[in-house]
């Protein structure tokens, strides 16, 4: 699915909402808030997800620098092709990409992320001096050599690396990361759970699994009308599965590997 986000404040999630309405997208009764956006919105094949977020906060301090960082955004963000729009400069799309694919999804939310990163460094400009200041100050520089380790390896994506190349990223790491890329999506909460928990303290481990159970609890009904089935049952019994044990395992080598300093 390629579905447009729609980045608000959160003072104008109910305005944005009506002018969506106004103008003919109608909720989506398979899709269900969650802690970044509010339900999806269609029209025809347009899909609209009007953003507060973005990306996940997993933390207090975390959920501080997502705000600041949102904010440095918009006062960087460039007019779009429709008129009254912003959008995110190819900077800041490229930090959210990479987020949004290595800590929000653990990479399971399939091969996208390389053809959108080798366009926006295709198209640019790429300010890699902002590009790491912003991955230091937000705490994802791993996150971002990761990606962009995997991409250079794969597809050739020219990067400038500003003396933050990664030194222990190995042919392991790249074959873990491929193999996350092809889980089934249908499956995908399942295997980055124990990632993220992973890159947490242990003592926060409970605080964030209740809010996982939660989220999954909101989208069973949807998944259960999409598929016909319990899609938390199917979920599990994919997790203890040989293929799903061999996933998470995946997930959590990488999680690791996030941590190092």
């Amino acid at each position: 699915m390629r579905d447009l986000d729609l980045l608000v404040r959160p003072d104008d999630a109910s305005a944005a909402t009506e002018l969506l309405r106004s103008i003919g997208f109608v909720g989506d009764e398979r899709s269900r808030p969650s802690g970044k956006h509010l339900p999806a919105m269609t029209r025809g094949k347009v899909v609209v997800e009007p953003h507060l977020h973005v990306f996940d906060s997993l933390d207090e301090q975390a959920a501080t620098r997502e705000q600041q960082f949102v904010d440095r955004a918009w006062n960087r963000a460039v007019a779009a092709e429709f008129s009254g729009l912003k959008a995110l400069c190819p900077t800041d799309t490229l930090l959210h990409l990479i987020l949004h694919a290595v800590l929000d999804h653990q990479f399971n939310n399939g091969p996208l992320l390389l053809s959108d990163m080798l366009a926006l460094l295709q198209r640019g400009p790429i300010d890699w001096t902002l590009f790491w200041d912003e991955a230091e100050r937000i705490k994802a520089t791993r996150a971002c050599q990761l990606a962009l380790g995997f991409g250079q390896r794969v597809c050739g994506l020219a990067v400038d690396w500003r003396g933050y190349a990664p030194l222990d990223l190995g042919e392991r790491e790249m074959e873990q990361v491929a193999r996350l890329m092809l889980v089934d999506t249908d499956y995908r909460s399942a295997i980055g759970w124990p990632g993220q928990l992973m890159r947490l303290s242990p003592h926060r481990w409970p605080a964030q699994l209740a809010t996982m159970v939660r989220r999954r609890g909101d989208l069973n009904a949807g998944l259960t009308a999409r598929y016909g089935e319990p899609g938390l049952s199917a979920a599990v019994s994919y997790a203890v599965g040989v293929d799903g044990r061999s996933k998470i395992a995946d997930a959590v080598r990488l999680s690791l590997w996030l941590r190092r300093n």
